[in-house]
């Protein structure tokens, strides 16, 4: 939570709105135990994306994360169903994410995690929290990219 409203953050022109994240992980009183999960899985998605620091992500116009794509995938995320869904958002944001931003250990860990076609195929929520766990760990969230190289 300490770099969520941080200044110098990945996405700073399509802010994460905490409502938004909230709904997605407020689940009705009758809820299974793996509605909730999977609603505490997205909030953490949600939070992770919205705390990355500037220059983590390699946004673009023309590249893979830009605004437009940026909405699609809070969106989906937002919205996923089951399992399957929301580890394709899990893979999308773990390629987003430039190598230099991970710790080495994280870097070896996510790498001996399932290649994302199997992980897709056997997308489980525990598989999901994994992951997620995973790269919330790695990341560096205190180094950010200037114009004169990094920092922390």
């Amino acid at each position: 939570m300490k770099f969520l409203n941080a200044k110098n953050r990945a996405n700073s022109a399509v802010p994460a709105f905490p409502p938004d994240i909230y709904d997605c992980t407020h689940v009705r009183p009758s809820a299974s135990h793996d509605e909730k999960l999977l609603g505490i899985l997205k909030g953490s998605l949600l939070l992770i994306e919205a705390a990355l620091p500037f220059g983590s992500l390699v946004p673009s116009e023309l590249g893979s994360w830009n605004s437009h794509s940026v909405a699609m995938w809070r969106y989906m995320v937002k919205h996923s169903l089951g399992p399957e869904t929301l580890m394709k958002c899990v893979l999308v944001l773990e390629d987003a994410i430039s190598p230099e931003w991970l710790l080495p250990q994280a870097t070896y860990m996510l790498s001996a995690m399932a290649r994302p076609w199997r992980a897709i195929c056997d997308a489980s929520l525990p598989a999901i929290a994994l992951r997620i766990s995973l790269l919330d760990s790695g990341l560096c969230y205190g180094t950010v990219k200037g114009r004169r190289g990094y920092r922390s």
